[in-house]
């Protein structure tokens, strides 16, 4: 609260204060006076009335004056202390953000605090159209509704304030003007003063405050004081503008850049094949770098030469009938005889960059790479060269960027060539890696198969009074071959082995697996034919013993079955129960036999069970390929899906595996995820 303040407050005008500075006043003029006096009148009463008459008087006239001057020199320090603070404010603003916005948020109502302005706004306009539209823009102690009206006359040109004079607009008294002036009448303004924001001779937009006063609360103008302090104000955001657009370039233009590169990576990614891989490389590069020439080759260490992979051409492009479609042509059509270990510095990027060339940069691609103008043909321009390099840094490609346009010279150019190059030496080794180990794997693939096929039993059509059918298929796609196999072999007499297995794993090492599997327990099963649950724990030893190189598990069914009486003796590690229908046409699952699976736990014991394939029932033994085939919604067959499918024994064993192969497979829609092992025996009737 000012000294004028503090006087208006009080009833009649007179505050304490001045009651206070009147008595002080009073007091000193009266010892002045008395002491001034000769000392024989000092003791005269009349003289004494009248030294404190003077001095009353003197204190009445001169107190106002003494009042003004400290009240002036009040709102001289309120005025600097408003200054600095709106100034370190903006400063802060400034210093801790380059967002425009937040710039403009901070100035727009420190400047407004700073002059005693009721209402602040602040706009910056842009430079291309008739009447300057607003690009950016603030407000304080205006509503939503107001700024909107405010800023749609500015845009529209209904006012003169977006007139770019480039000088400072004051007024007050502004009641009189608002049936012609618009913004005035809008904000029921009686004071307003309008600043340019300038960078040298350019507007950049406006400052305006504003007081809307009344007849209970007048306000005086704005005073040439405000003015200078808005002016400065002004200067300093209008270089802070200044630098936050150039940072927001800055940003926008990097941001382009990464998006460019992510695109070109994104493309890269979606394929493994070198040549197109390098030919949507070059595509894209052409297109961003704006550059004539593309040309990307693969390094033949062998015969120490640039093998031709992916090349862009804009006038093959445009006409592929032309002298560009010969020269493209010509490009495939010739490798080029180099050894990275002799190519210039230059290309190699061992050359440190000088003032004006980037580092990769040549004048004359041919002449740098040590070839003649027939030799490279294509490449006769200048431009940057890289040599693409693996990541144990050996050199795999060449990736030409070729154009005489200065363009690309400049540092945004260069800075995406280099990571064009990082990007293409990535994406050529991997698909380098891809090739080696699509090739490794088709080797191993067809072992597999070999070997798989081959550890399929041969399945006689029948035995006695059992018919035996069975049906094997590995998953679509791409998976490798799995560890489901079944076996059937002859135990002596009219009994029969018949084994269901599931081997963890895929590829050649599950193949070697099955194949030691089966072999070890063909072996104990000869030993104790009868015994199926000892001859399981024996072959769980082996998988669990040091000696072994089984890396997993294996779920295992094994059964020695009657083939005169169907009865059979059975222990299971883990496995699927066995599925039965009968001559009835019920189906259901055979007792379950406890015990883990196979690899996991030596020492563990597994328990036997005795059923009987009675005559005119069929039973199938299978991998979890069929209970986890999958339906389009996501809906798994199970064990309970799989028990209706089963196929009336009506049938004979041939046809009915054939008929519940088919059924799953409309089931799943014909996508198999997993194998799939059946062996499906029917008990014909006597």
């Amino acid at each position: 609260m000012n000294f004028s303040q503090l006087i208006s407050s009080r009833t009649g005008g007179i505050s304490w204060l001045s009651a206070i500075i009147g008595i002080l006043l009073f007091a000193l003029l009266s010892l002045f006076l008395t002491l001034l006096l000769p000392g024989r009148f000092a003791h005269w009463s009349y003289a004494t009335v009248a030294i404190n008459g003077v001095a009353a008087v003197l204190a009445i006239v001169l107190a106002p004056f003494l009042l003004r001057g400290f009240d002036q020199m009040q709102k001289q320090v309120t005025r600097q202390s408003s200054e600095l603070r709106s100034l370190h404010a903006i400063d802060g603003a400034i210093t801790a953000t380059l967002d425009i916005q937040t710039v403009l948020k901070v100035a727009v109502k420190e400047v407004t605090l700073a002059v005693d302005g009721e209402l602040g706004a602040l706009w910056l306009f842009s430079e291309d159209s008739a009447w300057p539209q607003p690009t950016a823009q603030a407000f304080y102690n205006l509503t939503p509704g107001m700024q909107i009206l405010l800023t749609e006359q500015l845009g529209s040109g209904s006012t003169d304030l977006t007139r770019r004079t480039g000088t400072t607009r004051r007024g007050q008294g502004l009641e009189e003007t608002w049936k012609t002036d618009r913004v005035a009448a809008t904000l029921r303004l009686r004071n307003l003063i309008v600043v340019p924001i300038k960078q040298q001779d350019t507007v950049l937009g406006i400052f305006l405050v504003g007081n809307r006063g009344g007849a209970l609360n007048p306000l005086f103008g704005f005073s040439d004081e405000d003015q200078i302090l808005l002016e400065t104000i002004s200067a300093t955001v209008a270089v802070a503008v200044q630098n936050a657009q150039l940072y927001q370039e800055t940003k926008r233009r990097d941001e382009i850049l990464r998006t460019l590169v992510a695109r070109t990576g994104d493309a890269i990614a979606a394929s493994s094949d070198a040549p197109l891989l390098m030919q949507i490389l070059a595509d894209e590069a052409a297109r961003i770098l704006q550059c004539r020439r593309v040309a990307v080759y693969a390094y033949e260490p062998e015969a120490e030469e640039f093998v031709p992979l992916a090349a862009h051409d804009d006038q093959a492009a445009r006409d592929e009938t032309g002298q560009g479609r010969t020269l493209l042509e010509g490009f495939f059509g010739r490798s080029l005889p180099r050894a990275v270990s002799d190519l210039s510095p230059a290309v190699t990027g061992d050359l440190p960059p000088s003032a004006d060339t980037p580092a990769h940069y040549v004048a004359n691609a041919p002449a740098a790479l040590g070839l003649t103008s027939a030799e490279a043909a294509f490449l006769d321009s200048p431009g940057y060269l890289f040599v693409l390099r693996s990541r144990d840094r050996k050199g795999i490609g060449l990736l030409c960027l070729l154009d005489s346009a200065p363009r690309l010279r400049l540092p945004d150019a260069a800075a995406f060539a280099r990571a064009l190059a990082a990007q293409a030496s990535v994406a050529l080794e991997n698909a380098n890696l891809f090739t080696e180990l699509q090739a490794a794997y088709d080797r191993e693939k067809k072992i597999a198969e070999t070997m798989q096929n081959r550890l399929l039993p041969d399945v006689p059509a029948s035995v006695d009074s059992i018919e035996f059918a069975h049906k094997y298929q590995a998953a679509l796609g791409e998976a490798e071959i799995g560890g489901d196999f079944f076996d059937l072999f002859d135990l002596g007499g009219h009994r029969r082995g018949v084994v269901m297995a599931d081997v963890s794993g895929k590829g050649l090492k599950a193949a070697v697996q099955t194949a030691m599997i089966k072999y070890t327990l063909r072996g104990f099963a000869l030993e104790t034919p009868n015994a199926p649950g000892h001859v399981l724990a024996r072959v769980n030893d082996v998988l669990c013993s040091s000696l072994s190189s089984h890396d997993g598990f294996v779920t295992l069914f094994y059964g020695v079955l009657n083939t005169q009486t169907g009865e059979m003796t059975y222990a299971s590690a883990g496995h699927e129960p066995p599925l039965c229908r009968d001559a009835n046409g019920t189906a259901s699952e055979w007792p379950a036999s406890d015990g883990i699976a196979l690899g996991c736990l030596p020492g563990a014991d597994y328990e036997e069970q005795t059923a009987t394939l009675a005559p005119g029932s069929l039973l199938l033994l299978y991998t979890d390929g069929l209970t986890e085939a999958r339906a389009e919604g996501g809906e798994f067959l199970g064990s309970e899906g799989l028990l209706r499918l089963l196929p009336p024994p009506t049938l004979t064993a041939a046809a009915a595996v054939e008929s519940l192969y088919t059924q799953v497979a409309d089931f799943a829609g014909d996508v198999r995820r997993d194998d799939v092992a059946m062996l499906l025996m029917r008990h014909v009737a006597g």
